[in-house]
């Protein structure tokens, strides 16, 4: 079994997403670095078709990542200090926590626009969404 991790590099903000790939039960790992924008944060969030996503803190940008080349294929401008990510059922809206403007942005992902920010608390980092799309 092949398995990747990805990792968000940011102890020097040098804009690297770091791939580990592990194939099989053997130890052999294959190292890649993938050029994002500036500050990558939080987690990468998967759709079920190979696009990943990662929150880039210092560029108020989304970065989408293509699994099966490992490359930047798009980067999505979003509310200020953007961290975490949450993918709604059906996977054609991203909501971002805008912690720099007290904001979640709603990303269309199929034209990869950001369609409106919602008000909400002061420094929003993280979400949750339940299967159900509450």
């Amino acid at each position: 079994m092949t398995v990747e991790i990805y990792l968000t590099d940011t102890d020097t903000d040098t804009g690297q997403i770091t791939v580990i790939r592990k194939d099989g039960p053997s130890v052999h790992e294959v190292r890649k670095e993938i050029s994002v924008g500036n500050a990558p944060r939080g987690s990468v969030k998967f759709t079920c078709n190979g696009r990943d996503f990662v929150s880039n803190t210092s560029t108020n940008t989304v970065s989408e990542l293509d699994a099966l080349t490992r490359r930047e294929a798009a980067r999505i401008t979003v509310g200020s200090g953007p961290r975490g990510l949450g993918l709604v059922p059906g996977e054609r809206y991203l909501l971002v926590s805008n912690s720099g403007s007290n904001t979640v942005s709603i990303v269309d992902l199929e034209s990869r626009t950001e369609l409106t920010q919602v008000a909400v608390a002061r420094d929003p980092r993280h979400m949750a969404i339940s299967k159900d799309g509450r």
